[in-house]
């Protein structure tokens, strides 16, 4: 599942993924270099009230990167709620 979410962030998209009684479970964020993409998965989940955990960062394929260059956020973060 977090592969279908980071795939679909590669473009810069955050996202807040709920469950069906409407909490909060998955924060997804990007930014333009991993301390960046941390720091704004860390600023999304102050604002939502809520600790995250299993926290992970990805680059975009290289070669996406190459094509994209400035234009995009090459770093996805997530981060699932704690418990």
């Amino acid at each position: 599942m977090v592969a279908i979410m980071l795939a679909l962030t590669s473009c810069g998209t955050d996202y807040v993924l709920r469950d069906q009684q409407g909490n909060v479970t998955h924060v997804v964020v990007s930014g333009y270099t991993e301390s960046g993409c941390r720091e704004n998965l860390t600023a999304e989940g102050a604002r939502l009230g809520v600790k995250l955990e299993k926290i992970q960062a990805d680059r975009a394929p290289f070669v996406l990167s190459l094509i994209m260059m400035i234009f995009s956020k090459d770093w996805t973060c997530s981060g699932q709620v704690a418990q």
